[in-house]
């Protein structure tokens, strides 16, 4: 059964889709583990404003996926499929060091869904 967590971010991705002729779907990965998930998602805020900041236009939903071996990433569903060598660039600068980009497919959003649920993340937590 989906959670409120859960239904909320498939009613978002939804419109998005409506809204939008096309999504992308991100994957973003520090070059490094991360000392904690409050360090990743403090320096993912600070990524994520200065793109908004060249490129106000784009919209976006975001969820962070936790590895035992590698720590924390983020994946993103969002409205442009912005210049990678420019993302590339500005990623360095906060510590991401692997950033790949594909066209969305249905689906998509019910994938990063997953990673809302509690059980999921309580199995995939690391020391």
């Amino acid at each position: 059964m989906m959670s409120k967590t859960q239904a909320a971010f498939t009613c978002t991705v939804e419109r998005l889709e409506e809204q939008f002729r096309r999504l992308y779907f991100w994957t973003f990965t520090f070059v490094e583990v991360p000392l904690n998930d409050e360090w990743a998602m403090k320096h993912y805020a600070k990524f994520m404003r200065a793109v908004t900041k060249r490129w106000p236009t784009m919209r976006g939903v975001r969820v962070c996926e936790l590895h035992k071996s590698h720590g924390i990433h983020f994946h993103a569903l969002l409205s442009e499929r912005l210049p990678i060598r420019e993302i590339l660039e500005l990623g360095e600068r906060y510590g991401f060091g692997r950033i790949s980009v594909r066209k969305a497919i249905k689906g998509d959003g019910g994938y990063l869904a997953k990673y809302l649920s509690k059980q999921y993340r309580a199995e995939n937590l690391f020391g």
